[in-house]
């Protein structure tokens, strides 16, 4: 149950790449996989508040602190379905917003990736796997930008992702600095080891890079620069979804690793 919010659009997102050349059924299908994973999210998220501990799925095999692992609390059963419903409605919208030819370029599958990344950036409990989950964003999230092929498209396009790889490049850093100190990226884990370390200059370090790339990503203030020449000039839809979710999970991630 935790894997269906990822694991529904990730292969949904397989089935629209195959039929991106039916329009029709391209549009059909984006709003049946975005309903089935407001669906299946809202499940998780119940069951997360019925719970009086978090659900945890660990991939592999492999028992954490070393193993991959998914964590479903209060806060990301919450997140999740307020994602999935941002994302119901979007593309419900763009049912009739989206011309035909994006639809043929690919517009369902890159929606349903995004929507892949951000479940998987909510779920994730290691450090290491909301870089990747954030990588996934930016990948879809530039392909969405782009469909248009209008001019202003791709020169905000340039510096969104010029700068988010800036913020990754941020987060990458941070994360080696930590896990050269700590031994460690999982969150549970890191709780711990931190308290035995204290204000040390690499765990301050770490904090202050990690701190940098999630403001840039959340577009917090004065880091936000990023952010107008890339939204105006996109479709309605992508424009609502990118506001309503992209950023949000930079303060999500704030939230998470700081908290």
């Amino acid at each position: 149950m935790i894997l269906l919010p990822v694991l529904i659009p990730l292969l949904s997102a397989v089935v629209s790449f195959i039929a991106k050349g039916n329009t029709t059924l391209s549009r059909w299908w984006l709003i049946v996989a975005s309903a089935l994973t407001l669906i299946y999210s809202f499940i998780l998220c119940r069951a997360a508040f019925l719970s009086p501990d978090a659900l945890q799925m660990e991939f592999g095999g492999w028992e954490q602190p070393i193993g991959i692992a998914f964590h479903a609390d209060r806060l990301a059963g919450l997140m999740l379905v307020v994602s999935s419903l941002v994302g119901f409605a979007g593309a419900l919208y763009a049912r009739g917003e989206i011309g035909r030819s994006t639809w043929a370029r690919g517009y369902g599958f890159f929606y349903l990736l995004l929507l892949t990344g951000i479940h998987g950036a909510f779920l994730t409990h290691d450090l290491f796997n909301l870089f990747v989950w954030f990588e996934v964003m930016l990948m879809s999230s530039f392909a969405m930008l782009v469909l248009g092929r209008k001019k202003l498209v791709f020169q905000g396009a340039t510096k969104y992702v010029a700068l988010n790889m800036v913020s990754s490049f941020f987060f990458l850093t941070g994360l080696g600095v930590l896990y050269g100190k700590t031994g460690t990226l999982n969150l549970t884990d890191l709780a711990v080891r931190l308290s035995e370390f204290g204000q040390e200059t690499a765990i301050l370090s770490s904090a202050a890079l990690l701190f940098l790339a999630f403001a840039i990503k959340a577009g917090l203030f004065p880091l936000y620069f990023w952010l107008p020449p890339a939204y105006p000039n996109t479709g309605f839809t992508t424009a609502a979804v990118f506001g309503g979710l992209l950023t949000k999970v930079g303060v999500y991630a704030l939230f998470r690793v700081f908290g």
